[in-house]
């Protein structure tokens, strides 16, 4: 038990283990960042697609998709202001786009 309170500690104290941990640690950040950070542009990428494709705007593909669920049109603008803001896409478009991705072959 002795040798493994010795090991732990030796670990914790030494500058070498403390970079490695900083390093996974910063690692796990860019992942997660660039992760989404890829999605995020291409669902806009293909909402641009999809909408110069179709000769409409892109507020025109939000309210196709929400035709589809009979949402409301205050729902639809305070989705299209958020996507205008913060570049996020609700699920619902997303759908929409990738079925209607398919079709237009994009």
């Amino acid at each position: 038990m002795d040798l493994f309170r010795q090991l732990y500690e030796a670990l914790l104290f030494s500058p070498f283990f403390r970079i490695i941990i900083i390093l996974l640690i910063v690692l796990i950040l860019l992942k997660l960042y660039f992760k989404r950070r890829v999605r995020v542009y291409s669902d806009i990428d293909l909402l641009y697609k999809l909408s110069r494709k179709r000769e409409c705007s892109e507020y025109d593909i939000f309210r196709a998709a929400a035709d589809l669920w009979n949402f409301s049109e205050k729902k639809v603008d305070e989705d299209f202001k958020r996507y205008l803001n913060d570049g996020d896409i609700p699920k619902y478009v997303k759908d929409f786009m990738e079925k209607e991705a398919r079709k237009e072959g994009l």
